[in-house]
């Protein structure tokens, strides 16, 4: 309602602002010359100018009778005679009606093509969005999936003469491939439901809560990993889909587990800015790589350098795309930066507000 009606004063005040231009310039010329055959060209204009730039019929509409009104009283100037309803009869009326009418339609007919053209656009965007997240899991499925069968093979074709040590090595990386694969089965129906236009179930929650959670769960992985967690002192509440948010947070904190080393410390700082919940997680391993930075949540990329290849691939896929994906969809950003000092930042905000752009419950 409010947005109407900001919207219908905009309006309002641009037709009257532009008809009593019109006006003026015919006062101004009608002192410099005795004829009137300008008036109506004038007014003409001005009544194409509202028909234009306003939305709808009625602006157009009152834009003609003013005109009408306006190119009459300049042809009886200086008497100021209006002769109602001869005026509306006349041939300057219709023909500001006319030319209200038809440009009026037109714009009718270029806000359909651009809604149609925007509806296209967003539909070869969120194909080209689906190709990229099949492509990406696509990689990351066949990875952990052809560990797991060839130790399945080893097991099964040389059991008997696999000692102790090499079948629990073995079956540990059966494990963590299987774990891997959870995880990107997660990631992949979360992508899915954002992308498909599901909305977000949202509401306050505490972000020490959803960042104590996210460690928790990571250490079981991540046993020996030095982690610092920063909160405000005081209880901040942000609107969210918690399950989400901590998905983006582990996803985030593996990224920096598996780059950093386990000797190193990774720090994660929270805090609010403006009206936003920021969320800083800093490590310092071997940063990103600078050729992918540019586009590190935009598709499956190697997003930064290590020295274990397998836990290179590990980190090539959907995580950061869904990490953008979730981010974006609760109203709220997310970058990515060197530190100067060495290793990487990642930064996320959420709005700690509901919002217009965020999805509503």
């Amino acid at each position: 309602m409010k947005n109407k009606l900001k919207t219908y004063l905009k309006n309002s005040g641009f037709t009257l602002t532009v008809l009593f231009m019109a006006l003026y310039c015919c006062y101004i010329i009608r002192n410099i010359d005795d004829g009137s055959n300008f008036a109506f060209h004038i007014f003409l204009v001005a009544v194409v100018i509202v028909s234009r730039f306003t939305k709808g019929y009625i602006y157009g509409f009152a834009a003609s009778l003013l005109s009408t009104i306006g190119f009459h009283v300049m042809v009886n100037y200086p008497n100021y005679v209006f002769r109602f309803p001869d005026e509306f009869l006349s041939a300057s009326f219709a023909a500001f009606i006319i030319v209200s009418v038809v440009i009026c339609e037109q714009n009718t007919r270029i806000d359909e093509y651009k809604t149609k053209n925007g509806e296209l656009v967003s539909a070869i965007e969120k194909y080209k969005t689906k190709l990229n997240l099949l492509r990406g899991a696509s990689h990351d499925l066949r990875t952990p999936l052809t560990g797991i069968m060839g130790a399945a093979d080893t097991l099964i074709e040389r059991g008997d003469d696999i000692d102790d040590k090499a079948r629990m090595r073995l079956l540990s990386d059966t494990k963590n491939d299987a774990q891997w694969l959870l995880c990107l089965t997660g990631n992949i129906l979360s992508a899915a439901k954002v992308e498909d236009g599901t909305p977000i179930s949202k509401r306050p929650e505490a972000v020490e809560e959803v960042a104590a959670e996210s460690v928790e769960r990571l250490k079981k992985h991540y046993k020996e990993q030095n982690i610092t967690v920063t909160v405000p002192d005081e209880l901040l509440m942000v609107p969210m889909d918690f399950v989400l948010i901590e998905q983006v947070l582990i996803n985030l904190l593996e990224n920096a587990c598996i780059h950093s080393g386990q000797a190193d410390e990774i720090n994660l700082k929270i805090s609010s800015e403006n009206g936003e919940a920021v969320f800083m997680l800093t490590d310092n391993g071997c940063g990103i790589d600078d050729e992918v930075i540019d586009k590190l949540f935009e598709e499956p990329v190697l997003s930064q350098r290590s020295e274990n290849e397998k836990e290179k691939k590990r980190n090539m896929g959907i995580g950061l795309y869904v990490c953008r994906t979730i981010i974006e969809a609760h109203g709220g950003t997310i970058s990515a930066y060197n530190n100067e000092q060495g290793g990487a930042t990642f930064r996320f905000t959420l709005p700690l507000m509901e919002g217009e752009n965020e999805i509503e419950k």
